[in-house]
């Protein structure tokens, strides 16, 4: 497909029912921003988190069938995809010959990863063919973005008094309504529009206003409406290595330099920080015992039992599958999700830790070439961020793999193929 061509069609007025499918698709995988019970049942075997799979599955067909022969479509990321369902297969025979969960309980927990890393090289295709813009593709995402921000702000305002999203609203910490939303998305292109605001001269003064609102935005959803304290932390550390790693003139830099200062004193002032800071140094006051100390304890419990499964671990543990849940630890507050790439190695064992170190190294080198060749530190942003968050975090691969796995296609993409970030 020609420039011009690919010009024409991400404008609005030409929505192709392919690209209607696809935002539908992307707004079902982040659980329509929790519009919908995700975890109930339509049918007896289909829960609402199961729309998304559906919808991609019958998204990502045609589009394979379409490329396959045509396009020879090279994908930096290609390796470590295989080696990830080659590992989680794997896993899932362990998991039977360890604890005896039968292999599609143990395959079954991963079935939004795996549709969802096809439905992105799906993606990765249309882009490089020229039957999907970069630019409709980030149109869809912000429209998503936008839509999150406002429901779940004005859920956190209204938490008391009206619920009108599928949450929990009676939980608090430190005397604010904390949410348990899906924030990676908005945090994704929370990056993206700071460098964008940053760096793009040609953008006119109502775009550039937007991004610094979605950015700072962003930053408060993560902060103070899910309130993940260690990542509130590990993203703003992000923030200021981007803006060092910023390529602005003297005068800018100074000013931006001024502005950070205000804004991360300001900051530092919050309840949230303060609570940040207890958790990091093991002096959680909210909890009977230290949350720290328990991950700790977690941490060292999978270690332990790693040993006997070293090379492809336990599989994830079926929630309908009582002995591989005891064997995860739950029964001493261990949680998987809480304890990061321990969880991970306890799961996948050392061979998943491969993919992941290879997956995490790629686009780090990715993202340093794109840096260096233009100025883009949005994607090494991204990566210093997930790589702090190793730790303790590792939400995409937990909870929802979509905006991690669309931030590797955005990554391959430009870097291969554009030569230009924006």
């Amino acid at each position: 497909m020609t420039g011009s061509a690919i010009k024409h069609r991400s404008g609005l007025g030409s929505v192709t029912l392919s690209e209607l499918w696809l935002f539908i698709t992307l707004f079902a995988l982040e659980n329509f921003a929790c519009l919908v019970p995700e975890k109930q049942y339509i049918v007896s075997s289909i829960k609402y988190s199961d729309i998304g799979v559906i919808l991609a599955f019958f998204w990502v067909v045609p589009v394979i069938l379409r490329h396959f022969g045509h396009h020879r479509i090279k994908m930096h990321f290609i390796i470590p995809a295989v080696l990830a369902v080659v590992s989680i297969c794997l896993s899932a025979m362990s998991g039977y010959l360890q604890l005896g969960q039968p292999v599609i309980l143990g395959i079954l927990p991963f079935r939004k990863m795996l549709i969802t890393g096809f439905l992105c090289i799906a993606i990765f295709m249309d882009l490089r063919s020229g039957h999907l813009s970069k630019k409709r593709l980030l149109t869809m995402l912000y429209v998503i973005g936008a839509i999150e921000l406002i429901l779940f702000t004005t859920q956190a305002l209204l938490a008391g008094r009206a619920t009108f999203l599928y949450l929990n609203t009676g939980e608090t910490r430190l005397g604010m309504t904390r949410l348990r939303v899906p924030f990676l998305l908005t945090m994704v292109l929370g990056i993206l529009s700071f460098r964008l605001a940053l760096t793009n001269r040609e953008m006119n003064g109502f775009k550039k206003v937007f991004h610094i609102i979605f950015c700072i935005w962003s930053i408060l959803l993560l902060a103070f409406i899910a309130q993940h304290r260690a990542p509130t932390i590990i993203l703003v550390i992000s923030y200021i290595a981007a803006f060092f790693l910023w390529r602005g003139n003297v005068a800018n830099k100074m000013a931006g330099f001024v502005l950070l200062i205000v804004l991360i004193s300001a900051f530092t002032s919050t309840a949230v920080f303060q609570s940040s800071i207890s958790v990091l140094t093991g002096e959680d006051t909210n909890a009977s015992t230290s949350t720290l100390a328990i991950r700790e304890s977690g941490q060292q419990y999978y270690l332990d039992k790693i040993q006997d499964s070293p090379l492809f671990g336990f599989g994830i543990p079926n929630d309908d599958y009582f002995p591989a849940t005891l064997a995860a630890g739950e029964a001493s507050n261990y949680y998987l999700a809480d304890n990061g790439v321990y969880g991970f190695l306890y799961q996948l064992g050392f061979f998943g830790l491969l993919w992941l170190a290879i997956t995490y190294v790629n686009a780090i080198r990715l993202a340093i070439r794109i840096y260096r060749r233009n100025g883009g530190f949005s994607y090494l942003q991204y990566f210093i961020f997930e790589t702090g968050n190793l730790y303790m975090g590792m939400h995409w691969f937990y909870y929802y793999p979509l905006p991690f796995m669309i931030a590797i296609v955005l990554l391959d993409y430009d870097y291969g193929y554009t030569g230009d970030s924006k």
